[in-house]
């Protein structure tokens, strides 16, 4: 009886549940980060067709070619992760998942902004401003910088960025790019509608107070989207307990979501790869290292269905993390061998006895019998 049941529980630590990994439930949920107009670049036009009508000052001719015009802090190549996050998102809902989308939602004098605080010109290619940090440069006026938390920590590490205005509340740049096709059942997540706080994360945002589309013609208050349900609340109230991640952008908004879904242990926080984008290569490799180190699934496969990133759940990180994993299956594998392997030798042990005690038993009674 022992020797078919130790290669299943062998198996059962040695790799994943591929008839959990490889179907969605209910208790799975897909975030999309950021998807907005100021974060993308050029988008050509008749690529697909558009979500909403496009105002004449955001469309651009080039080469014969009509495009969206890029954003302020446009991600390079984000264009190319509208297709697959839309088929991500209509699956997700198909299957009885869940799927959340966040918006930056800035006032008009958020302190995330360059002219609050940083005044001289310190830019790669206008997207961003800094580093800054205390009397760094001896320029910054550090009156109108964010003081939440994680930016005081970038701060004091000298590391602190500051951006173009972008993503302004109910205007052109702050509402999804056009060609998005957000599932009409999906659950809007409003985040940086403090003004002194920067909010990166998704999870320092709350429920949004308008309904669907979420970006159109929102009249509600800092105050009022303060007392909205936040979103670690919200997964929690949907008893999420599996976490993909997509969006923009990978190096900054992103990796703080996929850090701040680890604090909330859920089950598994997984970043899709094939369906993000960063300002950088060398930020976005090291915030993918950062994640996989930190127990974040990295997927590094660039598949863009979803059978197949649900099936490399199971051998993520093949190609970015160090295989610590394996190694502690190993041991477990190991130990759980030797502890059958006793259990084994326990049980042969004891029928041994106990057919030697029958036998001495039946002897006796035959000697008594005898006389």
């Amino acid at each position: 009886m022992l020797v078919p049941v130790l290669p299943l529980l062998l198996l059962s630590i040695s790799g994943c549940d591929h008839s959990l990994d490889s179907n969605l439930t209910k208790h799975d949920a897909l975030l999309v980060v950021d998807m907005q107009n100021d974060f993308m670049d050029a988008v050509i036009l008749e690529t697909l067709a558009p979500e909403y009508a496009i105002p004449d000052e955001q469309i651009i001719i080039s080469a014969g070619r009509k495009y969206v015009r890029p954003g302020p802090v446009a991600i390079p190549n984000a264009h190319e992760i509208v297709e697959p996050i839309n088929k991500l998102m209509q699956q997700f809902v198909d299957r009885g998942a869940t799927v959340l989308v966040s918006l930056d939602w800035h006032t008009e004098n958020h302190c995330s902004f360059c002219r609050n605080g940083t005044v001289y010109s310190n830019s790669t290619g206008g997207a961003f401003c800094g580093p800054i940090g205390p009397d760094y440069p001896p320029h910054f006026n550090p009156v109108g910088r964010c003081l939440d938390t994680r930016s005081l920590q970038y701060y004091n590490r000298k590391q602190l960025m500051q951006w173009p205005d972008h993503c302004l509340q109910n205007e052109f740049g702050s509402r999804f790019t056009p060609y998005l096709r957000v599932p009409v059942k999906s659950i809007g997540i409003k985040k940086g509608f403090l003004e002194h706080s920067e909010a990166h994360s998704a999870f320092d945002g709350t429920l949004s107070f308008s309904p669907f589309p979420f970006w159109d013609n929102d009249t509600s208050t800092p105050d009022e989207l303060s007392r909205q349900p936040s979103l670690d609340l919200l997964l929690a109230g949907h008893d999420i307990r599996r976490l993909f991640i997509v969006g923009l952008a990978t190096d900054w908004s992103v990796r703080m979501s996929a850090i701040d879904a680890l604090d909330q242990r859920f089950g598994e926080v997984i970043l899709i790869t094939s369906a993000t984008r960063g300002l950088s290569k060398s930020t976005t490799d090291k915030a993918k290292k950062v994640l996989s180190d930190s127990g974040v699934k990295v997927l590094s496969s660039d598949s863009k269905n979803l059978d197949d990133i649900l099936s490399e759940t199971c051998d993520y990180d093949t190609k970015d993390v160090a295989d610590d994993t394996s190694e502690g299956h190993s041991s477990a594998i190991v130990a759980l061998s030797v502890l059958l392997g006793l259990f084994v030798i326990s049980t042969i042990a004891l029928v041994v006895l106990r057919v030697r005690n029958r036998s001495r038993s039946v002897t006796g009674s035959e000697y008594v019998m005898a006389r």
